[in-house]
């Protein structure tokens, strides 16, 4: 009796532990079955992940899921965090953009005040400068044989400011040709003045090196021969600009006004 109760105690146990590994399983860890749905990886299988098909990618959802929504977490942190880099880099090149195109505005605009203010001050010193040159041309004596004529030159400011640092130089000279080019007058030495807008003065006197001689005075009655009497005036303006004007006169004989201008070497600066 005692045996068959045995034996069926032996069977309802092995029974009941086989419906225990049905359900559960013994973790060795903690000594104890625990159902399979509290089931963790062993340590086989999480030392060879990847391996099977329930750990393809080497993650278990089953004991991986903390890991899993922190690693998602992660990337949604991550996807985000790129989307405010490049909004931010979106919208902070407009600004740089922007910023480009107002330097560069505010540049032509810089420039643009530049040449009007330059145009504006060249129109103000053209037309309020000094302008001199020579008014007319003085003889005393007469080009005639055994005579010395003298020379002066009437030099004006026609401008509307003064004429600073004023100097003339007049030279005459007898050619047996016409002539285009002349040496320069010299100036060195001669004294300077301020002249005034509106007014007037005369040059140094210039007077030929000789008297002439009677073939000499014939040759220009004849218009074989020319006398010629020319110069340079320089001065300085109010603005501080040096300037610098020429004159050029030639003997004609039984002409009421004795000198008339050449065709060259006359100008005004």
């Amino acid at each position: 009796m005692n045996r068959d109760i045995s034996s069926r105690d032996k069977y309802e146990g092995d029974a009941y532990l086989k419906d225990i590994e049905d359900t559960h399983f013994f973790d060795v860890d903690g000594g104890i079955y625990k159902p399979k749905s509290c089931r963790t990886e062993t340590r086989s299988e999480k030392d060879n992940r990847g391996a099977s098909p329930s750990t393809p990618f080497f993650v278990n959802p089953s004991s991986d899921g903390c890991l899993i929504g922190i690693a998602t977490f992660s990337a949604l942190v991550a996807f985000a965090t790129l989307l405010v880099v490049g909004a931010y880099t979106y919208v902070a090149h407009g600004q740089w953009e922007e910023m480009r195109k107002a330097a560069n505005f505010a540049s032509r605009s810089a420039n643009a005040a530049e040449v009007s203010n330059t145009t504006t001050r060249t129109a103000l010193e053209v037309g309020e400068r000094a302008y001199v040159g020579d008014k007319g041309i003085k003889i005393s004596g007469k080009v005639a044989p055994s005579d010395q004529p003298t020379v002066v030159v009437d030099i004006l400011n026609g401008g509307r400011t003064p004429a600073l640092n004023l100097v003339s130089a007049v030279s005459m000279t007898y050619s047996l040709k016409p002539m285009k080019k002349f040496e320069r007058a010299d100036t060195t030495g001669a004294s300077r003045s301020t002249l005034l807008p509106g007014a007037d003065t005369w040059s140094n006197g210039v007077t030929t090196k000789r008297l002439l001689l009677t073939e000499e005075a014939q040759a220009l009655d004849n218009k074989t021969a020319w006398l010629y009497v020319y110069g340079v005036i320089e001065y300085d303006d109010v603005f501080g600009k040096h300037w610098e004007s020429t004159f050029c006169y030639f003997y004609v004989p039984k002409s009421p006004s004795v000198f008339s201008n050449c065709p060259y070497g006359n100008s005004i600066r």
